[in-house]
Parts: C-alpha cells; structure tokens; sequence
C-alpha cells in the first residue's frame, strides 16, 4: 500500500507541475530557450536575442563543470553558434549562453529551431554527477521569433 500511495503521489507531482521532480543528486538540465526583439529595422526585420538557460533541477550542487552548447536547428542539422562553460551549480542556480543574429521573417530557409544541450568533454566525472541525463537538450521553435515582429 506505501509503495502504491508513492507512486500515486510523483504522478500526481508529474501532472501537476508538468515536470518530473527532482531526483536526488545533481542534475543540470535544460530549462529554457528565450527570444527577444532587440531592434527593428524594417517590418519583418531586426536583431534577436537567442538566450539558452540550464539549471541544477537536483537536490545537491553540481561540482564539476561543463559547457552550455546553442545550436541553428537547420531540419535536423545542428550549427553551434555559441557556447558557455560552467562550473559548480547549486539546487536551482542556472548558467545561461546568448547568442544575437539578425532576423527576417522572409528569409526562405531559417534555422527550424534553436537547441540547447549540456556537454561534460570526455572527463567522466560530470556525467556520474548527473543524476538525469535524459533532460540535457531542450529545442524551441523559431516560429516564436518571428511571432515577436
């Protein structure tokens, strides 16, 4: 019976907040992609912000470190446009990696997406930290940008 009200109890957590609780160790993750119109220059036209953001959904502090990688989803093709390394990360603490590009709404074969993902290099050490690598990528379409314009 207390392992049917436990389960019950992460799925109601699940369904609640939309995503799976913590887990019990660190757990850097992608958390959000963010758009935003910096200027315009023409209807259709300006500079965006693309801002990927990883937090530590964990319990314990990440103390190793890695790099925040943001990619030009070209339909399956990736691009690296920028990157950041980090550190420790406390439950909770994000790094974030910005990237800033001209865009047109009529440009006929944009990026399909932006996509984040958290890379820990061929030390093995960040990887036995991470207690969900399942949640290290995060994609956004870039249909949100040209929704800014």
């Amino acid at each position: 019976m207390r392992t049917a009200v436990c389960v019950l109890a992460v799925v109601l957590l699940v369904l609640t907040t939309g995503c799976p609780p913590p887990c019990e160790g660190a757990d850097p993750r992608g958390y959000d992609i963010q758009y935003t119109l910096l200027s315009t220059t023409s209807p259709g036209t300006g500079t965006v912000r693309i801002t990927g953001v990883a937090q530590n959904h964990g319990l314990s502090a990440f103390t190793a470190s890695g790099i925040l990688h943001l990619y030009e989803d070209y339909w399956g093709t990736w691009e690296e446009v920028a990157s950041q390394e980090f550190g420790a990360l406390d439950p909770g603490e994000t790094v974030s990696v910005i990237y800033e590009r001209s865009w047109s709404t009529s440009t006929e074969f944009p990026p399909s997406a932006y996509v984040i993902w958290i890379d820990y290099g061929p030390d093995g050490l960040p990887v036995a930290q991470d207690c969900n690598l399942s949640n290290n990528e995060l994609s956004w379409s870039t249909s949100h940008i040209d929704d800014l314009f």
